[in-house]
């Protein structure tokens, strides 16, 4: 298994978004993890 195929079956997913505001434009990353509930 390739590292991209690891890290896409993972029970999370990772969100970036650009943010411009009054200190500059950069980025901003989040991770959305599944409760486990919902896990096969």
């Amino acid at each position: 298994m390739t590292n991209l195929e690891y890290y896409m079956s993972l029970p999370y997913t990772t969100i970036i978004e650009p943010v411009t505001d009054e200190s500059g434009s950069y980025y901003v990353g989040r991770i959305h993890v599944l409760p486990k509930m919902l896990l096969p």
